[in-house]
């Protein structure tokens, strides 16, 4: 993560849009984990929230029109030696903001570097996340993200797709690829992107205190999430 860049884009689009920079603006990147330094206040980031591909899933789902929703199918693998615990607040706050509802219950199975969460909604949906850190050094993440409904399935991939295809291959003495995701934040990898969009949007609609709450409870969930398998027991919120 080049987090120099990141803090050079985002000043950059502040400027742009005539929001206000605070003079001691940074992004930084400790443990998978995106945080905005601002105003002397440390805010944890939800870069996941800005992908456009899980923005569409949840405005279509919002709509009404895929129909009433049953289950939430999500599965992520990253690299090796990234903290599993990230990952898991990563799915669990999908779960609930593309959901549009609260978890009531969990249960979780783990062992080493990998994890599945059975989460119940509290209108009744079933949320099932498998989780893993497996993937070689410097491998993106892969991840899949569906929604069951009455009507059929609301995907944020092409059908049957298990690895992201990228916009350029390069084919020499080693594979390269390369993928830009926001026509103002060239170079940037797509976490990086996401993180610049959150921190942008926290900074643009003040979101600091909002955010600080809501890594709160999420905290709250992964320890319930823990302690279900620990102890191999639902956990009731």
């Amino acid at each position: 993560m080049d987090m120099m860049r990141c803090t050079q884009g985002l000043a950059a689009l502040l400027e742009k849009y005539g929001v206000q920079t605070p003079p001691d603006l940074e992004l930084r990147c400790e443990e998978g984990a995106f945080y905005l330094l601002a105003h002397g206040v440390s805010t944890p980031l939800l870069p996941w929230r800005q992908e456009r591909r899980l923005q569409e899933m949840r405005e279509l789902k919002n709509s009404g029109r895929a129909g009433m929703p049953c289950v939430l199918r999500a599965g992520r693998v990253v690299e090796k030696g990234r903290p599993l615990a990230q990952e898991l607040l990563r799915e669990l706050d999908l779960c609930e903001w593309l959901m549009g509802e609260r978890a009531f219950r969990v249960y979780a199975a783990a062992c080493g570097a990998a994890a599945n969460v059975i989460v119940t909604l509290e209108g009744g949906a079933v949320c099932t996340l498998e989780v893993a850190a497996a993937l070689q050094p410097g491998q993106p993440p892969l991840d899949r993200h569906e929604i069951n409904t009455r009507r059929g399935v609301i995907s944020d991939r092409v059908v049957d797709t298990q690895v992201p295809q990228a916009s350029v291959y390069l084919f020499t003495s080693e594979r390269q690829s390369y993928t830009d995701l926001d026509f103002e934040l060239f170079g940037l990898a797509g976490e990086e992107v996401s993180a610049v969009r959150d921190a942008f949007a926290v900074l643009r609609d003040g979101l600091q205190q909002e955010y600080a709450r809501r890594r709160a409870a999420l905290d709250t969930l992964v320890r319930a999430v823990r302690d279900s398998a620990a102890q191999d027991v639902c956990i009731t919120l």
